[in-house]
């Protein structure tokens, strides 16, 4: 959907030029796009209220080619994020909150941290894919955890800023290539640790992360790579 937020006030002849103009952007999307148009006295609120209708609004100004920033749904809430440049995003992330103390599901210990998503972060010595897989698979079926499960971090601090992890997901089970709230939660647990400072690198097989935040963790941004 192609949406239009205009002031009351808005001419025939300006209606029309907009019209024109949304036809020609939505020529190789026919089958599956639609030209929306509201009328407000309060454009940014009107807009605020229309993003509950979709998973991903993409803000932007058509004329001049700015379709930059975007609001998303995610099962965690609503996320914005910002095209940096091709193919780097900057997103904005739920602040962490822990869930537990220290705990030790199959003998490792870690934390509980919510970043959205439900993570166990864990320090690791060994880092490769076999054992990552194997004891993330056990951690994600400890008891403690059921029935919803949890996602498994591990991690090794490479230096003082620079973070490696390896991500095990549950529901898809596998060892993931990259995951953004995994690595929020690791650097939620070694900032509150004074472990690191702002901003942090993760890496991790699928590329590295920028995570920026600020002293109370009510600001959360990650910049990384995206393809589609």
């Amino acid at each position: 959907t192609l949406l239009h937020v205009l002031s009351k006030d808005n001419t025939k002849g300006n209606l029309e030029k907009i019209k024109k103009n949304s036809d020609s952007l939505l020529t190789d999307y026919k089958n599956i796009a639609s030209l929306r148009i509201e009328y407000s006295e309060d454009p940014t609120q009107t807009v605020s209220e229309l993003t509950a209708e979709y998973d991903l609004l993409i803000l932007g100004t058509p004329k001049q080619d700015t379709w930059k920033s975007m609001l998303f749904g995610a099962g965690d809430g609503k996320h914005r994020a910002k095209i940096i440049k091709d193919g780097d995003v900057l997103m904005q992330m739920r602040p962490p909150e822990y869930k537990s103390n220290n705990i030790a599901p199959e003998g490792v210990a870690g934390f509980f941290v919510n970043s959205g998503a439900r993570h166990f972060v864990c320090q690791s010595k060994i880092m490769d894919d076999d054992y990552v897989f194997k004891m993330g698979r056990k951690i994600r079926n400890a008891g403690i955890f059921q029935p919803q499960g949890i996602n498994i971090n591990f991690y090794r601090q490479t230096n003082d800023n620079s973070i490696e992890i390896k991500t095990y997901e549950k529901g898809v089970e596998e060892v993931m290539l990259s995951c953004a709230s995994g690595s929020t939660a690791v650097i939620f647990h070694l900032s509150k640790n004074k472990c690191v400072e702002s901003p942090v690198v993760t890496h991790s097989a699928g590329g590295s992360l920028t995570i920026n935040y600020d002293s109370a963790w009510s600001e959360v941004w990650v910049d990384g790579p995206a393809e589609i």
